[in-house]
Parts: structure tokens; C-alpha cells; sequence
């Protein structure tokens, strides 16, 4: 019976058929259950008892579908003492289970719990063995212990066929008999009865050799005493191999005196390296999650630190030696050890493999180019070469290697060294390495990403800076302009409209003080001042705001500003318009446009030291096209550059156009003049 966790039911799923191997090779029942008393594994040998199918069993509550109704509270109360660690250790009971025929059958269970590094109960394990036959000869041959030969003797061919080791003997300890059993299973047919017959029980070799508990044991049992010993641990059997076995003795009485004992072995090998194995995948499980979680999490200033960790625990699982990483740097030709972990006691190897040839070990590279891991089991049948020679260097006797891919890049590989012994290395270790393989390159990749992303962000940081600090010279400009704009229209009125009016004003107060007949005269010339300070104020208002061109188009728009200014400058201005139709515009973008023409008008007749140019409107596509080209003396662009246009207003013309999601270029050069070109997008 195995108490999992939900995490450990998801790593038992995933090794499952591993797993079942152990399970299906014992010889007694074998089975999982979750927290929630469902069954998730099973063996062959539990189907067959239970005689169900594997399918029909999965899943179901175990108390409530395999077992008598009247068994049920007491197992309960059993499991929920094993679940909340009130019993410990292993515990030996017998229960019977209920068949899928409705037959009862009767099995000895034995339990241990698995605890996680907290000590938290996580499974449960338990083995079945049937024993519905062999408890009816042991209660028809316990009923009366005094008659027990006479029973055994009755009874002797259930002494032979029962599956355990049943061992009698005199009252002094001497073995008398021994069943088939025991013969095959125990002492691997190597010798007969007559062999065993020789000795006394606790002064037989492979009793002597589990220490005095055993041997005590066996004396308590022609005491009268009845023992029920578990996982006791025979070095070696008869048949040579090592084994755990539970054992039982009772004493022989006649006429309440002891005349011999029964010993009855249960072999538990098999039971107690399932629960080895399965604490093995747990353990190695674990390893894995925490190497995946601390890569994920790492800071990206402790990646290094990370890899050497992660060598370092699987190192550790795989009893390994020294574990490294190296770099593939195929335009040197070159492999660099870039991470390493070694084990106490082993020396370090990284700093004499820092430009490692790899013309010296071109079929390790071959084989890792084909996405093939390199395992060597024993450096000593390699054929001798530079590989052999550098691993024997090195004292190795076996190692892993595995490519690290990234993509269809190969990157470098991940290895594990074995000094001491040759390791045979089984698909769970090639699998684990491959995992932290995984592992390592997904962090690679991520914290390349990260390095990627910091750039990004700096670069980012630096043109936000760069604009701050266009927008702040923007800003600028545009409180410049705007101060000199309001002191072009304080000189507009004070030079003109203002002037017209205080001559007005002293002409009629002339006119008040005097009868002179001059006055007819002086109201006509007060008249032509305020008709000419009227023309005034409506110039300077078609200037702030030029009717133009909400009235028209912009190519309209553009003919009047070029006539308006060749007539004002005496300039020589050539407009073109290669419009084939009327091009409908935003009102912001037409009065923009319009601007941007009246400005670099302007700057031509004054900077360029000629007051002649071409202008251009065409359309591109859905884009407006203004092209300016003057003759003149032109200007050095690097200064204007550095500059940002400032003192000709381009600047603030460039970044209008860009917000306006157009563009604005232009070049010049000293002497020959200058071409500019807006771009303004219609939508």
C-alpha cells in the first residue's frame, strides 16, 4: 500500500512502466494507494489474486471494492494511524480481501511508511502474500499444540506446497526437517534435506552470520516463547544470494513441554527493494524539481553560480566525481570548459582546459554533431588514441557526455566523470544528465534573452534622454518663437497702426482748438489714417491666421502665398503644382503645410542671399510631397546638425512633420544652395 502525495503520484505515472517492472517480478501482491484510499498501482500477481484486470482495479477505493464488509473499520483505523504517523516502521498483519468471484481470501500484509526530508508520511508500502491455504494448515495444526506432530504428519503435503520456508526441529535445537520450499527457494537446490539435518539451527552458517538476535530468537522459541521477527538481513543464503526474511517461531508442546520448534520464513527481498526503488525515483525526482526550479528563478548576475549548483546535486545523485560544461567554439576550433564541479578530494580540471583542440577528439565531436549522447562504460577498452590518453590522464574509468542543442546550434555538451570504478550506466542516468542538459540550455537561452532585453532597455533608456532633450530645445525654440512672434506684432502696431492712430488723435485735437478752415483737410487726412490703420490690422490679422486656406485647397493655398510673397519681397518665387485633382487634407495638416511654405519661404529670402526658388507640391501616393530648392549660398549641414536648426526654425518645421507622422529632410551645401523636402501623410 503506498500513501503518495499528489506530486509523488504525477512522478510514479511518468516512471510507470519502470517502476512496473519491479512491481510485476515479485512474487507476492504489490499495491499504490493515493491519500484517498484509490488505488493507482497495482502488480500482476495482485490481479491475479484479485482477479480482476489491471484496468478494472485502477482507481477504485481499496477499502470499499476489495475488502469484507467486516474488516473494513478495523484496516481504516489501521490506515488513518499509518497516515497521521502514529505507527511507524513496518508492521505485519493478516486481512482478507474479496475476490471478483465474492471469495474471501486470506493474505499476510506487511506495511512501511516513506517519509519526504520533512518527515511527512508520503506512501505507504505494502506486500500481500495469500495465505488462505497455508492458514487453515496452520489452524487445524495450532489447535491443539500438543498433538502438532501428530497434525503435522497428517498434514505433510501442505507442509510441502505452502510458498514459505518452513523449518523444524528437536528440543534441542537440531533441524529435523525442512520443507520443498525451502530447498528450492532458500537454498537454490545446492543441497538436500540431510545437508541441514547436520546442524543446529542457530549454529547454522547463514544464521550465525544475521548477528545474536536471531540467534537468541531461536533459543526463545524452545522456551516456549513465540517470536515474529521482520527484515531480518541474511548476508548470504545457502543459494548464495543475499536476502530479508520475515520470521515466525512457535513452540512444539506435548503434555505442556516443549519437544521442538516451527520456523517460518517469509522471503521480504523483492517487497523491500521495491520500496528501495521507489524511494531511489523519489529522491531523484526531488533533485530534479529543485535543480529546475533554482534555474528558473535565478537571478540573472548568478547563472554561473546556478550551473555549478545544479552540477553539483546531480554530481552527488549520480556518484559521480566531477561534473563540467563546455563550449563548442568552432571558429577557433577549440572546446572551452566553462563550468565545473568536482567532488572532495578530486582535483580541478578547468583551468588546463580552457583551448582544448578539437582536432584532437574529432570523433567526439562527430558523434555529439549527430545529437548522440557519448557514453564510455570503461576507458580502458577504448582503442588507444588522444582521447583515450586525455581520459586516462585524468584518471577516469567511465563517463556521460551529452550535447547541448540549442535550436540546430550545436552549442557544447554536459559530462559526468567516474574516477574510481567503471559504472555500467543505465537509461535512468543518461535520462537524468539529459534532463539537466534541458535545464542548462533553457537558462542559456533565458539569460541571453535577459542580456538582450537590459540592451533594449538601455538603448531605449538613451533615446527617451535624447528626445527629453529634443523636446526641451523644442520647447524653447517655441517660447523663442512665440516671444518674437508677439514683438513682431507689438513692432507691427507700434510702427504702423499705433503711429496712424496718435497722429489722428493730435490731428483732432488740433481741429478742436482751431477754427481754422484747414479742418475740412485735417478730417480727410485723419480719415486716410484710421482707413489705412484699418488695412493695417486686417494685414497682420490674414497674417496670424490666413483665410486662405480654410477657404481652399493647399495647392490653392500655396499660389496665393507664393504670389503674396513675390509681390511683398520682390522675390522670384516658381510654384508648381502637379496635382492632377484637388487633394482633400486635414485642416491641422493643410494649415501646417501652409506654414512650413510660408517659413521656408521666408528663410530663402532671408538667408539664402538670393530671393529666387522653386517650389513643388506633388502627391506620392497617400502622401503630400513639398520640395524647396533655392541657389544660393546653402549652409555646412554638420553645424546645422549640431545646432538642431535652430536660428532658421527648421527644427522646430522637422518636428512638427514628425508628429504629425510625416518627414522632414534636407540638404545643402555651401555655396550651391538648398533642397528641402516635407512629407506629409494624408491619413
Amino acid at each position: 500500500m503506498i500513501m503518495c502525495t499528489k506530486q509523488t503520484e504525477e512522478i510514479l505515472i511518468s516512471k510507470r512502466d519502470r517502476a512496473q517492472q519491479y512491481f510485476d517480478v515479485a512474487e507476492v501482491m504489490l499495491i499504490c494507494l493515493d491519500r484517498n484510499q484509490n488505488i493507482i498501482q497495482i502488480n500482476k500477481k495482485g490481479c491475479k489474486i484479485l482477479e480482476y484486470t489491471e484496468e478494472e482495479i485502477l482507481g477504485k477505493n481499496w477499502f470499499d471494492n476489495f475488502l469484507p464488509q467486516k474488516n473494513i473499520a478495523r484496516v481504516k483505523d489501521l490506515f488513518e494511524k499509518f497516515i497521521s504517523g502514529e505507527k511507524g516502521g513496518i508492521e505485519y498483519y493478516e486481512k482478507a480481501i474479496l475476490t471478483k468471484s465474492g471469495k474471501e481470501k486470506l493474505l499476510s500484509w506487511h506495511d512501511s511508511i516513506i517519509k519526504d526530508d520533512s518527515g511527512r508520511v508520503i506512501s505507504i508500502l505494502s506486500s500481500g502474500e495469500d495465505i488462505t491455504e497455508r492458514k487453515k494448515a496452520q489452524d487445524a495444526l495450532l489447535k491443539s499444540e500438543e498433538n502438532y506432530r501428530l497434525l503435522a504428519e497428517k498434514y505433510v503435503s501442505i507442509f510441502q506446497t505452502v510458498p514459505v520456508s518452513i523449518v523444524m526441529t528437536d528440543k534441542n535445537g537440531q533441524i529435523n526437517d525442512i520443507n520443498r520450499y525451502h530447498l528450492d527457494h532458500l537454498g537454490g537446490n545446492k543441497v538436500n534435506k540431510e545437508h541441514y539435518f547436520k546442524h543446529k539451527i542457530w549454529e547454522y552458517p547463514s544464521v550465525k552470520a544475521t548477528g545474536s538476535v536471531l540467534v537468541n530468537g531461536y533459543k526463545d522459541v524452545l522456551k516456549g516463547k513465540t517470536i515474529d521477527l521482520k527484515s531480518i538481513y541474511f548476508p548470504v543464503t545457502t543459494e548464495g544470494r543475499e536476502r530479508f526474511l520475515n520470521i515466525r517461531g512457535v513452540p512444539l508442546l506435548k503434555d505442556k513441554e516443549v519437544i521442538g520448534g516451527v520456523i517460518i520464513n517469509e522471503d521480504v527481498t523483492e517487497h523491500l527493494l521495491a520500496e528501495k526503488t521507489l524511494r531511489n525515483q523519489t529522491q531523484i525526482h526531488q533533485t530534479l524539481m529543485n535543480i529546475a526550479f533554482d534555474c528558473i528563478n535565478v537571478p540573472l548576475d548568478k547563472v554561473d553560480h546556478a550551473i555549478n549548483s545544479a552540477l553539483e546535486k546531480m554530481g552527488t545523485l549520480l556518484l559521480a566525481h566531477r561534473g563540467y560544461v563546455f563550449k563548442y567554439d568552432f571558429k577557433n576550433n577549440i572546446a572551452v570548459n566553462t563550468h565545473e564541479w568536482c567532488a572532495r578530494g578530486i582535483e580541478p580540471q578547468i583551468e588546463n582546459l580552457q583551448a582544448s583542440p578539437l582536432e584532437d577528439a574529432p570523433d567526439w565531436v562527430e558523434t555529439h554533431l549527430k545529437e548522440e549522447s557519448l557514453i564510455v562504460q570503461d576507458v580502458s577498452t577504448l582503442p588507444f588514441g588522444n582521447i583515450r590518453d586525455i581520459l586516462e590522464s585524468q584518471q577516469i574509468k567511465s563517463l556521460i557526455t551529452i550535447p547541448l542543442f540549442q535550436g540546430s546550434k550545436l552549442k557544447g555538451f554536459l559530462g559526468f566523470d567516474f574516477l574510481k570504478t567503471c559504472h555500467a550506466h543505465s537509461d535512468t542516468k543518461i535520462d537524468m544528465v539529459k534532463f539537466l542538459g534541458e535545464i542548462l540550455i533553457n537558462l542559456n537561452k533565458r539569460a541571453k534573452e535577459e542580456e538582450n532585453l537590459l540592451a533594449l532597455n538601455k538603448t531605449l533608456d538613451q533615446k527617451v534622454k535624447k528626445r527629453t532633450q529634443e523636446l526641451n530645445i523644442l520647447n524653447e525654440h517655441l517660447i523663442h518663437t512665440e516671444e518674437k512672434e508677439r514683438s513682431n506684432i507689438a513692432s507691427e502696431l507700434h510702427d504702423t497702426v499705433a503711429q496712424s492712430l496718435a497722429l489722428s488723435v493730435s490731428k483732432i485735437k488740433t481741429m478742436k482748438e482751431s477754427d481754422s478752415e484747414d479742418n475740412e483737410k485735417m478730417l480727410s487726412d485723419v480719415q486716410n489714417l484710421i482707413e489705412q490703420s484699418l488695412h493695417e490690422i486686417r494685414q497682420l490679422i490674414y497674417q496670424l491666421c490666413p483665410p486662405v486656406v480654410k477657404d481652399f485647397d493647399i495647392a490653392t493655398a500655396l499660389g496665393f502665398l507664393v504670389e503674396e510673397m513675390n509681390g511683398k519681397f520682390q522675390a522670384d518665387i516658381q510654384y508648381t503644382n502637379n496635382f492632377d485633382n484637388p487633394v482633400e487634407m486635414d485642416e491641422p495638416k493643410r494649415i501646417s503645410l501652409y506654414r512650413a511654405a510660408n517659413e521656408l519661404i521666408l528663410n530663402v529670402i532671408k538667408h539664402s542671399g538670393r530671393k529666387k526658388a522653386k517650389i513643388e507640391l506633388l502627391k506620392d501616393r497617400d502622401t503630400v510631397l513639398l520640395k524647396v530648392e533655392d541657389k544660393g549660398m546653402g549652409f555646412d549641414m554638420t553645424t546645422i546638425n549640431k545646432n538642431h536648426f535652430n536660428g532658421f526654425g527648421l527644427f522646430a518645421l522637422s518636428e512638427r512633420c514628425k508628429n504629425m507622422g510625416g518627414n522632414f529632410q534636407i540638404k545643402s551645401t555651401p555655396g550651391k544652395g538648398t533642397k528641402i523636402k516635407v512629407s506629409i501623410p494624408l491619413d
